[in-house]
């Protein structure tokens, strides 16, 4: 397990500077209640050290018992105040049977871009007694499968190997009604692309020994396998001193998208309820 502490200063620049944290064990945890209503425990359960913006193992994590806890974070700044920053946090054990915590739904994604060596990996569960769940799998315009889930406050592990015929991926949706609240969770598995993105570097040349000479800028692209590439470049200039004025970073990029099947279920204000099926065009 590995976390990371970020911090910035009132720029939203990073800063290193040393922390503690703190972890409190909330019992009977309600996701409906702000963090100062909870149950939380007068003694932390765990303590340790980090140094802002840098990644640290948790292996003490491990040791703790499923469940809720209060994460408190205290760092000072350049001036010695002490600043908190509190959080609720969820652990949960592979193994688990059970939702950590009390939830009607829960879902968490391990891995959902998968590929032939990396199979798509989660978890769904509710802590509902005697619970029917309706569970749909669909891909491309095609419906693979539907299955009826008998679930007691469990928790369920779902891999799935990717295949060809599985194309973009798959759309996973899981539907039940309890003490007439419709229920819902959706989980789409996309499939893992290359990595097509370019690495740029650049290097400058300035004659230091002639004054008032241009500089010559160099750009170097390449793959991410470190090869020189042949690619086109758009580029934008703009005066630097505009930013203190106003800071604005324009982001120029070109995504590559995949496309799965999405289902939900929708309650009209006329209680009328549909089932909203979308599939990618051929």
């Amino acid at each position: 397990m590995k976390a990371t502490f970020r911090v910035n200063n009132l720029d939203r620049k990073p800063v290193s500077v040393e922390g503690s944290y703190r972890l409190f064990l909330i019992s009977d945890y309600q996701k409906s209640k702000p963090l100062k209503e909870q149950d939380v425990s007068d003694q932390p359960a765990l303590s340790g050290s980090f140094r802002s913006n840098e990644e640290i193992l948790l292996s003490d994590w491990k040791k703790l018992p499923s469940g809720a806890y209060k994460l408190v974070a205290s760092v000072k700044d350049d001036q010695g105040r002490k600043v908190d920053a509190e959080k609720v946090v969820i652990l949960f054990a592979s193994d688990d049977k059970r939702p950590p915590v009390s939830m009607p739904l829960w879902c968490y994604e391990v891995n959902t871009r998968f590929d032939a060596a990396h199979p798509a990996l989660f978890y769904f569960g509710t802590s509902e007694k005697d619970t029917y769940v309706l569970m749909d799998v669909f891909c491309g315009n095609k419906h693979l499968e539907s299955k009826l889930l008998h679930l007691s406050d469990s928790l369920v592990r779902f891999e799935y190997p990717y295949r060809e015929a599985y194309g973009n991926g798959l759309g996973i949706t899981f539907v039940f009604v309890r003490k007439g609240v419709v229920y819902e969770q959706e989980v789409s598995l996309i499939k893992r692309l290359p990595d097509h993105n370019l690495n740029m570097r650049w290097d400058v040349f300035r004659d230091k020994l002639r004054p008032g000479q241009e500089e010559e800028w160099k750009l170097t692209i390449r793959n991410p396998q470190k090869s020189p590439v042949l690619a086109e470049m758009l580029a934008t200039m703009y005066d630097a001193s505009l930013d203190k004025i106003w800071r604005d970073q324009p982001v120029i990029a070109i995504t590559l998208s995949t496309f799965c099947p999405h289902c939900s279920l929708e309650e009209r204000l006329c209680w009328l309820k549909l089932f909203l099926f979308w599939f990618p065009p051929d």
